[in-house]
């Protein structure tokens, strides 16, 4: 079953959230859309049978979350899609750092970044880091913040599978990941977001900021490890509060969308 997708010109429109934990509290599953009413049955078996068959394990909890639009959502294009060609981890990190230092992020922020993606204890939501000084500034860094109230088009998700097809990256999880990466990078204050997923199974990460777009990174780390999780650098000086805001309570759905190119070779980060 693939996930249901959202038409702007039907009725309206729900927020459907899904979250899934072990008996201890481990993060196991997570995912969200936006919905016609009429498509909620649908969304809520899809993501009930997602967090049962999870690779993190059966979880002790699953809560769903069904919850009316009560503002018109904003609309955006999607970011630019682009994988880089690396061939391990190591050329994944280096690419990372150069292309981060490079926009303003300094080595102590990704440091800390670093820190937060290698962790065994996988938080729900990212952390937030300011790009200079490197510090935290999520108010509560178990929980750090939940990018939601997102959702995609019928259109745009109909013509991001074209376009992402002929590489083999048509997949529910690289369209759900890009749709939280249009949404943060539109938000205040970002400078840039850094991902690599908690899934065990799952090893391309990404970097994405407004104007290098979404930058798949292959190898980001070993089949098999659980950590992992996402850091979302702030401009030096800016209101955390009103990038939470956006991020956490302002409804977006990505309608038109963005170029799509093949793997790039790693030496072409020198000219992004």
């Amino acid at each position: 079953m693939s996930s249901p997708s959202v038409r702007l010109d039907g009725p309206k429109l729900f927020s459907v959230r899904m979250h899934a934990t072990a008996a201890d509290g481990m993060h196991i599953s997570g995912a969200e859309g936006i919905f016609p009413g009429s498509a909620v049955d649908e969304v809520v078996r899809y993501y009930t049978e997602r967090a049962m068959s999870h690779s993190r394990g059966t979880p002790a909890k699953t809560s769903i979350t069904v919850e009316a639009l009560k503002q018109p959502p904003v609309l955006l294009r999607s970011l630019r899609v682009r994988t880089l060609d690396s061939s391990n981890q190591v050329e994944s990190e280096h690419a990372i750092r150069t292309l981060l230092e490079r926009i303003g992020v300094s080595r102590r922020a990704i440091a800390a970044a670093f820190k937060v993606l290698r962790s065994s204890s996988a938080m729900r939501g990212a952390a937030l880091v300011c790009s200079k000084g490197g510090c935290r500034l999520e108010k509560d860094r178990s929980r750090g913040v939940r990018a939601s109230w997102l959702g995609i088009s019928s259109r745009a998700r109909a013509t991001l599978i074209r376009k992402l097809a002929p590489y083999s990256i048509a997949t529910d999880t690289v369209l759900e990941a890009l749709t939280l990466a249009t949404k943060v990078a539109a938000a205040p204050g970002v400078v840039a977001e850094l991902c690599v997923s908690d899934d065990p199974d799952y090893t391309t990460g990404y970097l994405a900021t407004k104007a290098l777009g979404y930058l798949r990174l292959p190898f980001i780390k070993p089949r098999g490890d659980f950590s992992g999780g996402r850091v979302i650098f702030l401009k030096k000086g800016a209101d955390p509060s009103s990038t939470m805001s956006w991020l956490e309570q302002t409804p977006v759905i990505m309608n038109t969308t963005g170029k799509v190119g093949g793997p790039m070779p790693i030496r072409h980060i020198a000219v992004l």
